[in-house]
């Protein structure tokens, strides 16, 4: 038994069997509380309060102190309130106990285990008695656990899992209506049916975190959103907003324009690209130009002082992974009209990426901790390496832009195995070095190298894409001294009849840049695996099939 809060249980023999039921599920979930000492201790040592305090709120509803204080987050609801009311107690401290720094002594806690296991006993608590139960979820505040939920799973790296809990959630969301109340308005709500006094969240941002997430995950994991409703940003939903939440609005939108590109032909599919790059242009100018400089960051802050400049800075690399998942497709292509300049875009926005995520993990190295930012950086760093794919390069004509690429590239791996070796049971950034690792060739051989190698100049990069296929990326001619014999070069067609998919490139007609070998049966697949068999839960082959697109 875990040491948890006591509670005086009410009884009575003649007691409804639906309120005996309640009680008995109310008793499982006040004995998932840790003791509050270590509630305290956990509380005070992790950003997670003031985030899943306002995570739910607008920021003029914050402003108006209708969110709940972050200190609230020690306090145990009583025994007597709604098994609802408890849960989302519990997610909102596993959710803390996900922002805890590796460094945290977790000696000074009385839990029994690890605090990864006794965050997945309070989860599996919640899910098993609550937020599996449709009946329980059907309100603002079980809408509300549905969300905190899967915002658990999807730090934890279960991403698959996590896009199912959303999905579900902004089902809940339209059956209570609340898609309707963006449009339609809203009475303010500050109290709510489970609780009194309690202060339950805005059921506009409820509606919106559900869309959103959706969309997120499934711009990660190469699913077609198909809820098409844009209503939130509409004059009467972003009227209170500030300039930042029409941004995030806005990149809601972009998520769903990206991945309903996939369906286009290749005219549609290219302007469908300039349209929604020049409505993310209009949507950066709202801020101004200085806002867009790479936060200052203070490891000495304190959480509150940290929070806004860490919002404004994984909002600028949530835009600048939309550009570049919008012009990825094009970098390689030159047939295509503007792929310079698709390429150019792509780099400059992986480079702002690949700056920002080195600053964020100097300050956080919990890999739990807003673990997004890690797949945003691993495929900004594919990207920028891959547009020199198009490119010669030797020892003699390396440019200082690429060497100072390298560098950054480099220091992001670097940050990527320092995480890894603080969150040991987490292969997340290891797997994604080792990648990096097995791309840097396309930079060119190192500076330090005297001559080139048979083996260099004619070699190519070869990646294995779990439940994807073989991904071949042939390498550039590295001088025009060592060019590859014209009776070597394959020949190549859209299609190859053995099932290859072959990309072109101007600069050597005959040598494709990309080489896709599909894997035609899913052997072993499992679609709900979680990050401990699927690492990368599918991210990478997203990112592969929109050069196939």
């Amino acid at each position: 038994m875990r040491q948890g809060p006591t509670a005086i249980w009410p009884t009575s023999p003649g007691a409804h069997p639906a309120m005996s039921h309640i009680v008995e599920v109310n008793k499982a979930l006040y004995e998932s509380f840790p003791s509050p000492s270590d509630i305290n201790a956990i509380v005070n040592s992790s950003a997670g309060p003031g985030y899943v305090t306002t995570l739910f709120h607008c920021h003029a509803d914050i402003v108006k102190g209708k969110s709940e204080p972050p200190a609230a987050i020690s306090s145990i609801p009583s025994a007597e309130n709604s098994p609802v009311m408890l849960a989302r107690r519990l997610l909102q401290l596993a959710i803390c106990m996900q922002q805890l720094s590796p460094h945290f002594d977790a000696s000074r806690l009385s839990l029994r285990g690890s605090i990864e296991a006794n965050m997945s006993f309070m989860v599996n608590n919640v899910d098993q008695h609550v937020t599996v139960k449709d009946d329980m979820v059907a309100s603002l505040a079980g809408l509300e656990c549905l969300l905190l939920l899967g915002y658990w799973h999807s730090n934890a790296g279960n991403l698959r899992r996590a896009w199912l809990i959303f999905r579900r959630a902004l089902s809940i969301s339209q059956l209570l209506g609340l898609d309707r109340l963006t449009t339609a308005g809203s009475p303010e709500i500050h109290t709510g049916e489970d609780s009194p006094g309690a202060f339950l969240p805005s059921p506009k941002m409820l509606y919106y975190r559900a869309v959103s997430n959706d969309r997120r995950l499934c711009l990660f994991l190469g699913f077609v959103p198909d809820h098409k409703d844009n209503s939130f940003v509409s004059p009467k939903a972003t009227e209170t907003d500030e300039d930042w939440e029409k941004l995030d609005k806005l990149h809601t939108i972009i998520s769903a324009r990206v991945m309903n590109r996939t369906s286009m032909d290749a005219a549609q599919a290219y302007t469908h690209t300039r349209e929604a790059s020049l409505d993310m242009h209009d949507g950066a100018a709202l801020l101004g130009q200085s806002w867009w400089n790479l936060p200052i960051l203070n490891p000495e802050a304190s959480p509150i002082d940290l929070a806004p400049l860490i919002g404004r800075l994984l909002l600028q690399m949530n835009h600048h992974l939309l550009l570049i998942l919008l012009h990825v497709p094009y970098i390689i292509n030159s047939t295509v009209e503007g792929s310079e300049y698709s390429r150019r875009t792509c780099m400059n926005s992986s480079r702002e990426v690949l700056e920002r995520y080195v600053a964020y993990r100097q300050i956080n190295d919990s890999i739990f901790s807003c673990r997004h930012v890690d797949y945003t950086a691993l495929l900004a760093a594919i990207s920028l390496l891959v547009a020199y794919v198009p490119q010669q390069a030797t020892v003699a004509d390396q440019t200082l832009v690429m060497k100072a690429d390298k560098e950054l590239i480099v220091e992001v791996k670097r940050r990527m195995e320092h995480v890894a070796s603080l969150n040991s049971d987490d292969g997340l950034p290891m797997e994604s070095s080792a990648i990096i690792t097995k791309l840097l060739p396309l930079l060119g051989p190192d500076q330090n190298a005297d001559t080139y190698s048979e083996e260099y100049i004619y070699s190519s990069i070869q990646l294995n894409v779990p439940f994807f296929g073989r991904l071949r990326i042939n390498k550039r001619p590295m001088s025009q001294t060592a060019r590859i014999k014209p009776d070597t070069i394959p020949l190549v067609s859209s299609d190859e009849g053995d099932g290859t998919r072959q990309i072109e490139t101007l600069e050597d007609p005959g040598l494709p840049a990309l080489q896709f070998e599909p894997q035609d049966e899913l052997i072993g697949f499992a679609p709900l695996a979680g990050p401990e068999d699927w690492t990368l839960q599918g991210v990478d082959a997203a990112y592969w099939s929109l050069f196939q697109n």
